[in-house]
């Protein structure tokens, strides 16, 4: 389970966790701590049923294609799977899934030199905006082959409020059977482009 996140606030507006400075009226500041906390939970619930949705619809493929011949790299659209590998399986690539004739959902992936692959999923709210960005997975968690030490990481997850406000979240809730004898906690640094709305995506001509 998530635990509560940090948002980031403008001076005139109250941060989800309160204000540092002490309120002139303590029961209007629980008040907007409790909406902005049922503001998240909605947000978090909305999410999870569009990913939940996504398992069961298709989705369109976009990869940005490089450089070659003089033209210069472009994002292009493949109709399948096996279309893009043949292409030489070029990255970054998104798949988008749609609700209602709408962009909801987009994960993307990319592979860093020498390192992992990286994805995110960018959940969107009917009007286009952005709603949550996620990476795929939410935890990750390293061992050694004893499993007696472990690294827990709670990778990056942020939500768009309506109001305006981020918040980031922590996942830190450790839901494995077996425990580790040492388990040390982190948060990612890691930090994914942000695409305000489905306009602002890179392949957004595309979608048209």
């Amino acid at each position: 389970m998530a635990s509560a996140a940090q948002a980031q606030s403008s001076p005139d507006r109250p941060d989800i966790a309160g204000d540092a400075r002490a309120p002139q009226n303590p029961g209007h500041l629980t008040e907007t701590v409790r909406k902005n906390a049922a503001a998240a939970a909605s947000v978090q619930q909305y999410c999870s049923n569009i990913e939940n949705l996504s398992q069961s619809l298709p989705s369109r493929i976009f990869a940005e294609v490089p450089s070659s011949a003089g033209q210069p790299s472009h994002w292009a659209e493949f109709s399948t799977e096996t279309e893009w590998e043949s292409a030489g399986a070029p990255e970054p690539k998104a798949r988008a899934w749609y609700s209602d004739g709408k962009v909801v959902l987009v994960r993307m992936t990319s592979h860093k030199s020498g390192e992992t692959s990286s994805e995110y999923a960018y959940c969107y709210a009917s009007n286009g905006a952005i709603a949550r960005i996620a990476a795929v997975p939410t935890q990750q968690i390293q061992c050694d082959d004893a499993n007696y030490r472990c690294l827990f990481i709670s990778a990056f997850e942020r939500l768009y409020l309506p109001d305006g406000q981020k918040v980031e979240v922590i996942n830190d809730f450790d839901s494995r059977l077996l425990k580790s004898e040492k388990t040390v906690f982190a948060t990612s640094r890691e930090s994914p482009p942000e695409y305000p709305a489905v306009s602002d995506l890179p392949f957004a001509g595309l979608l048209r």
